[in-house]
């Protein structure tokens, strides 16, 4: 935020002011890559603490008005914690309406809409807000100026302009000494970004990857030369980066692109170098590292300790990318099936519509003939059955959302598949035929009905990553016994049905990073420990089931290298001993577990844990621990803890990191824990469905504290 202070302090005050005073909708206007949505950032993150609920909505131009509703709703339920209807993906526009509406009465509720192509949309939306809409703000980027309630974002002062390229140009190593030495050329690079912010950080972050003044002086040349900014960053890529980079483009603006699966389409597409000693995935995270280092992609979310979680593609980068793409006949966009198919195109991304492959279409089957990726995303509820044989050269086929219960036969022929996702469809059962993808290194049917996967799979020894389901569910799939030890290259391994002889397979799989398992028993845990104590790479585990049985004695393992600990069901305490010792551990989630002795007390000694979650794990009275416990500790959440009275005082030196505080359905607590006004990092409170006594506290709480306060009601 270099240049932009007053303007986010005068659109906060807007947002804030008195209701006769401020005007519904505030609109921040400009041309792309202005920095519309980095100050709606700001005030977003500002504000969210001054409302009860709150949204934003990344508006695509092919939205339809239900898409809208749907998002918005999904961001008011998630901002007070409560789930989505499941049936959220099928719902007209009349009863996502109503929904909202009912949702919001009585509520003080903020909206950002960004990147609005139209105003028809804003019209739409603030005829959905409740009656007497004083509690309710609307912000809105865009570049489409409507002249009224507007602030206009003008270019950035020279000053500011060459202040913002010496913060992202300018690296540690080299100092001001540098920059004084390039101090001309970087005044005219900044003269020519013309104060676009957009232009001047993606310059700088490529500038500092220059270590001379030459370097320097033969970008500056190019700009001279008319060069635009971006096809100027473009061409400093590596032809790696590049097509990282395209391929990355072919989402849509408003996907949060999920990092993992990013970097799996990459490895699958020979996007990624194989370095000596280093996974592909590590490589993979280095090139994205690169792309986000260069403003090439965004940033979206992050996990607690940094690392990044999902990122998306600035509307105006994938313009660009697009043309660049079809130019080199890298990637076509399919919106609907009514455009005709460019020759020679190797990867098709379809949005929206379905597929049929009959000659209803503008396709023929020559046209897929040389597809390498197929993906379609968000198909519509009339899809077609899909005709394989149109896709004989394809090394990623993705069909999320996939409307049909079984895939056709002829996916074994499709000989050179690295990825195959069916993620949230309606799939049963998998075609016997899958065994013969000898190549395959992602399989991801997470979200469906399958519960068994094929025999004989022993070919799949390039597999590196099995997505069965999610780890926090109690789904699990099944898998024959003596074919895990086949897959010597998994890296993930999520959602398999736990047996005696899975237990002692997997200590053939010493290279796993991400294991998930269910239906867990006392009985397993013994040759499960074993082989995981092998795992010297293993950073998150989940096991689910019972381990109520405390005849079960022996050594536990040391994990050195773990930083995720997930633990579902029933608990002996001398497995919460064992947790205890796990010092490594960034993120500990325990849920079912009918623990009698009391987790904090036990807990507090792990130095790096900055995330706990206990969710009905506790059947005691009261909760205590002593100086100095959980250091590193930033968010913590007590859910479901029906017996729990009481929180002894927070000692001086304790929890000193803790930023975010959850208390959620736990009847029997009256009132919150003495001492948080000695939690100087302590910066919001969640409450859930607590009894009426408790709200007197955290009310009283509200009306003198700074903290951010957020009330969730029972859900209905």
């Amino acid at each position: 935020m270099v240049g932009r202070e007053e303007e986010v302090k005068l659109l906060e005050g807007w947002l804030l002011a008195k209701e006769e005073e401020c005007p519904d909708i505030i609109t921040i206007s400009g041309e792309a890559g202005i920095g519309k949505t980095t100050v709606a950032e700001a005030v977003y993150e500002q504000g969210q603490k001054d409302f009860d609920c709150h949204a934003w909505v990344f508006v695509s131009k092919n939205d339809s008005t239900r898409r809208v509703m749907q998002n918005i709703l999904k961001g008011i339920l998630k901002s007070i914690s409560v789930m989505a209807p499941y049936n959220i993906d099928t719902m007209g526009e009349k009863p996502l309406k109503k929904l909202i509406n009912s949702w919001l009465i009585g509520k003080k509720f903020l909206l950002i809409l960004d990147d609005i192509p139209s105003w028809e949309i804003v019209e739409v939306v603030t005829n959905v807000m409740p009656r007497g809409r004083e509690k309710t703000r609307i912000l809105v980027t865009s570049r489409v100026s409507n002249e009224l309630n507007e602030y206009k974002l003008c270019k950035l002062k020279s000053v500011d302009s060459y202040h913002l390229l010496h913060k992202h140009a300018c690296t540690s190593e080299r100092g001001d000494e540098f920059f004084s030495s390039v101090d001309s050329v970087a005044k005219d690079i900044v003269r020519l970004s013309c104060g676009l912010p957009l232009a001047i950080v993606t310059v700088g972050r490529m500038l500092s990857t220059k270590h001379t003044a030459e370097d320097w002086i033969k970008v500056h040349q190019m700009f001279l030369r008319g060069a635009c900014f971006m096809s100027l960053c473009y061409a400093d890529l590596s032809p790696e980066l590049q097509s990282c980079f395209l391929y990355a483009a072919s989402f849509p603006c408003h996907f949060e692109i999920s990092c993992k699966k990013m970097k799996r389409l990459w490895i699958a597409e020979d996007f990624v170098q194989h370095e000596d000693n280093r996974t592909l995935e590590e490589s993979a995270q280095d090139q994205l590292d690169e792309l986000i280092h260069r403003n090439m992609i965004q940033v979206v979310k992050r996990n607690i300790d940094g690392r990044v979680k999902t990122c998306r593609i600035l509307r105006r980068m994938r313009k660009f990318a697009l043309r660049r793409s079809e130019g080199d006949h890298f990637t076509v966009i399919l919106p609907s099936l009514k455009r005709a198919f460019p020759e020679r195109c190797h990867r098709a991304f379809l949005y929206g519509a379905s597929y049929d492959g009959t000659s209803t279409s503008k396709f023929s089957r020559k046209d897929f003939s040389g597809l390498y990726s197929f993906l379609a995303l968000e198909l519509n509820q009339h899809q077609a059955p899909l005709n394989l044989n149109d896709f004989r050269l394809l090394c990623v086929l993705e069909l999320q959302g996939f409307c049909h219960e079984s895939l056709p036969d002829a996916i074994g022929d499709l000989s050179l598949l690295r990825y195959l996702g069916l993620r949230s469809g309606k799939i049963k059962k998998l075609p016997v035929s899958l065994k013969k993808l000898q190549r395959l290194q992602t399989l991801d049917i997470r979200d469906t009905v399958i519960r068994d996967l094929p025999d004989d799979l022993e070919g799949w020894q390039k597999l590196r990553h099995l997505l069965l389901e999610r780890s926090f569910t109690d789904k699990v799939v099944n898998l024959r016994d003596g074919i895990i030890e086949a897959f010597i290259d998994l890296q993930t391994l999520a959602g398999l049905k736990m047996t005696e002889a899975i237990a002692k397979g997997l200590i053939n799989l010493r290279g796993i990073r991400k294991l998930s398992i269910g239906a867990v028993q006392g009985l397993h845990l013994l040759p499960l420990f074993k082989a995981v104590e092998r795992m010297e790479f293993l950073r998150s585990f989940t096991m689910k089931g019972s381990f109520e049985d405390e005849s079960y004695k022996f050594p536990f393992p040391q994990l050195y290298s773990l930083e995720k600990l997930c633990i579902g069901g029933p608990m002996m305490n001398n497995l919460l001993d064992w947790v205890g010792k796990l010092h490594y551990v960034k993120s500990l989630y325990l849920w079912d577990s009918k623990l009698t002795k009391d987790p904090l007390r036990s807990l507090q000694h792990l130095s790096n844990l900055m995330v706990l979650s206990l969710c009905n794990s506790y059947d005691g009275k009261n909760i205590e621990f002593g100086h100095e416990g959980f250091p590193k500790l930033k968010k913590l959440s007590i859910l479901h803890c029906q017996n729990l009275k009481s929180w002894e005082e927070i000692p001086h030196g304790a929890m000193t990191k803790l930023e975010t505080l959850n208390f959620g359905y736990c009847p029997s607590l009256v009132e919150l824990p003495k001492g948080l006004d000695k939690l100087n990092s302590l910066c919001s409170i969640e409450v859930s469905n607590m009894s009426s006594q408790f709200m007197q506290y955290v009310h009283e709480l509200q009306s003198i504290s700074r903290l951010s306060i957020s009330i969730r009601g029972t859900v209905q």
